[in-house]
């Protein structure tokens, strides 16, 4: 049975569709808005060929499968002239199946019941390809719709056929250049924002780059001066100023040879050894595998207690043997087999006058062996005969100052 199909709006495509012209007033509809494809929405008078007639059709398919038109009717006409014309050029329309998926319970059994199918299974029979052969009819950009109505019933016998269909899924490219097309505005705002956000990072890093070069140029200008400063004081025989200048350049990145140079003729300590506030003896076993440091702690809690005897371990610098006592170590020496360490000073919390006082230790297990006392005044040194089986101590009287 013949039927007359209304495609939006009729033009004629070989011949004059009537020898009278025909005016529509302003804003004035010619068709269903419901039918009418993008670029006959459109105002930019773009030429409208049988692509939007192939959108028509593919509105007819929605149609036929869900029971709803892409865009509702009754919405459209309800909506201002602007309105429509908006949501035909820019509004994508859900897919045939997400519309089933989204229907009553009521609306979605009476479209199924129509179409002889299952509810639930209806939306699952048109879901992926029936999907795609639909919104590849309805697309907005028509470049991208079937050329004729001959390729767009083709692929739904392909489909009947359980053949593969020429309607595929838009590549995420193609969803985001329709997105971009959709929100030009939206977009072009977000691309200066980020346009100016680049511009921004680069000028900050450009500073940052420049801030840096400017950084180091001084450091490196500061470290030429400390170099010319130390040559001048090694010619003025100020060691001590050389080796601080040395010291406080020994984290430059970019020492040179010079640096080495005044390093070697300085004889610049291979390690430091922090165990003292102040450092009252020194003594380095035969064997040159143990040093001892003798003096007063770091804290105040540690001054308090008495001074510090420590043994250390001459390779790595760590320590080994910490002795405490309860008086004052003004001299230490290691015995020749490395085996006993001796301290000498005054014990400071005797009654006055202040006596002096030796002790022997035991080096492996930091045991006192051995206790001195003498009534004659303080012991300034003490050391070990060649055979490790006497010591010798040598020290002041208090009362007259001759030395004993």
């Amino acid at each position: 049975m013949p039927k007359v199909i209304d495609f939006g709006i009729a033009k004629s495509t070989q011949q004059r569709l009537t020898e009278k012209t025909l005016f529509t007033q302003f804003q004035q509809f010619i068709g269903t808005p419901a039918y009418m494809s993008p670029e006959q929405a459109s105002l930019s008078g773009l030429d409208i060929d049988t692509r939007s007639d192939i959108y028509a059709l593919g509105v007819l398919l929605y149609e036929l499968l869900t029971g709803q038109t892409p865009f509702d009717t009754k919405a459209l006409l309800s909506a201002g002239y602007n309105e429509i014309l908006r949501v035909i050029r820019e509004v994508e329309p859900p897919k045939p199946s997400t519309r089933l998926s989204t229907m009553q319970d009521e609306e979605q059994t009476r479209v199924a019941s129509q179409r002889r199918a299952d509810p639930k299974k209806l939306g699952l029979i048109i879901r992926g390809d029936l999907d795609w052969i639909v919104m590849k009819a309805l697309e907005k950009d028509r470049a991208h719709r079937y050329e004729t109505a001959n390729g767009f019933a083709s692929d739904i016998k392909h489909f009947l056929n359980d053949e593969p269909v020429t309607a595929v899924a838009p590549s995420m490219g193609y969803r985001f250049r329709k997105m971009v097309r959709r929100n030009r505005v939206a977009f072009a705002g977000a691309a200066a924002v980020a346009a100016a956000l680049f511009l921004g990072i680069i000028g900050m890093t450009a500073l940052y780059f420049r801030s840096e070069q400017l950084r180091k140029q001084a450091q490196h200008n500061l470290y030429v001066s400390n170099m010319n400063q130390a040559q001048l004081a090694w010619a003025q025989n100020n060691v001590g100023l050389v080796r601080q200048i040395l010291e406080e350049t020994t984290d430059y990145p970019d020492r040179g040879f010079e640096w080495y140079y005044w390093q070697k003729q300085t004889h610049l300590e291979l390690m430091t050894l922090r165990g003292h506030f102040l450092v009252n003896a020194v003594a380095i076993s035969p064997d040159g595998q143990r040093i001892v440091t003798a003096g007063t702690g770091n804290t105040a809690q540690e001054i308090a207690k008495g001074d510090t005897a420590i043994i250390w371990d001459a390779a790595s610098g760590k320590k080994l043997v910490m002795l405490k006592e309860q008086r004052s170590i003004i001299s230490a020496a290691m015995s020749p087999d490395g085996h006993s360490l001796a301290t000498a000073g005054f014990n400071s919390s005797a009654p006055r006058p202040p006596l002096g006082t030796i002790r022997i230790w035991d080096v492996a297990s930091a045991r006192e062996l051995l206790s001195f006392t003498s009534d004659r005044g303080m012991t300034f040194s003490v050391a070990f005969s060649p055979d490790s089986r006497r010591i010798v101590s040598a020290g002041v009287n208090f009362f007259c100052g001759s030395i004993n």
